[in-house]
């Protein structure tokens, strides 16, 4: 509330000053407003910094992912696959045959038996602590503080370019104001994209087991036709050949299916930053336009009645604020008692 109190203020400022200001305003719509060449407006500027630090995130985040995770999930693959024949042997030994075949029937779930579990289980042990260094590390600040940073860049060049000091005091508050808004942007993207990763993370993690089930399903199917006497036999004797013959290259395929999807997360997090960005570009466009954007006569009829209106809800806003402080202090008194 109070923010938009101090737009008012200054749409008020700019309105009553519009006709002493009118050659600084003309100036700055020519620079960055729709007098502009479309790639120099204010807008189109931001949002190729914009573009421009959103690509060079994704890339880092790539990075990051990958120099943090692809070693890891090469040991966990190598260290996998060579428990695997170990623990399929020693699956098909302890349990009843009616619990085999039952499983074999489930895609290698039943009860509490879930051998795609018991396979997959030596690759998340190994990759564990990677996950955390990896996901705990927060790579985003960089990108804010040089999102922040164009920003301030750009909009700093707009008050320097008028001759009038107190429209240029009103442009400089307005730029104060659209670095405020930034900063509370970027703050929120952050929460966000923290919350992607962690999503991104759940995600893939709980997606490890399915897809070595989805790995193993030829053999399960084949083992079941096996029928008759001696039957149960041949499907151990089966799914243990198509364990041993199939556990490199399965557990080499949850490697990359891994790395493909932090690649994937890390394009989706680009998504969210430039889809939020470009809306921070429009916001800023708009609220600094309002500087230069005259859409009345000084002394029009119309243009008196919209200062009229401004000023009114000007000073509704303040009694609202000065409610507002007055019912946080009482509160604040109540708590005290």
């Amino acid at each position: 509330m109070g923010t938009l109190a101090r737009s008012m203020q200054l749409i008020l400022q700019v309105m009553e000053n519009m006709e002493k200001d009118e050659t600084d305003r003309k100036s700055l719509e020519t620079e960055w407003g729709r007098h502009a060449a479309i790639e120099r407006t204010l807008k189109a500027r931001l949002l190729i910094k914009y573009r421009e630090e959103t690509v060079a995130m994704v890339e880092r985040f790539k990075v990051h992912f990958n120099s943090g995770m692809a070693s890891s999930c090469a040991d966990a693959a190598c260290n996998a696959s060579s428990e695997m024949l170990k623990i399929a042997e020693k699956t098909v030994k302890v349990i009843s045959w009616q619990r085999f075949r039952a499983a074999l029937r489930r895609n290698g779930v039943y009860e509490n038996l879930n051998i795609n579990y018991d396979f997959s289980a030596p690759f998340i042990s190994t990759i564990v602590c990677a996950w955390r260094l990896t996901l705990d590390q927060d790579v985003f600040p960089k990108t804010s503080e040089t999102l922040k940073g164009v920003t301030q860049d750009l909009l700093d060049q707009i008050p320097s370019a008028c001759h009038s000091s107190s429209f240029k005091k009103i442009v400089a508050d307005r730029v104060v104001l659209m670095l405020e808004e930034t900063t509370s942007t970027l703050r929120s993207l952050h929460r966000e994209v923290t919350s992607k990763i962690d999503k991104g993370q759940r995600s893939i993690s709980t997606s490890i087991v399915p897809h070595i089930q989805d790995r193993l399903v030829e053999g399960y199917e084949k083992a079941l036709e096996y029928e008759g006497p001696g039957s149960v036999a041949l499907q151990k004797e089966y799914f243990i050949g198509f364990v041993e013959e199939n556990r490199e290259t399965m557990f080499q395929c949850l490697h990359d299916f891994i790395l493909e999807d932090l690649n994937s997360l890390a394009d989706s997090i680009g998504d969210v930053v430039g889809e939020i960005m470009e809306q921070l570009a429009d916001k800023i466009y708009d609220e600094m336009s309002l500087l230069w954007r005259a859409s009345f006569g000084v002394g029009s009829k119309e243009a008196i009645k919209l200062r009229k209106d401004a000023k009114k809800f000007q000073n509704t806003l303040k009694t609202w604020i000065e409610a507002s402080k007055a019912l946080y202090t009482d509160s604040e008194m109540e708590c005290t008692d």
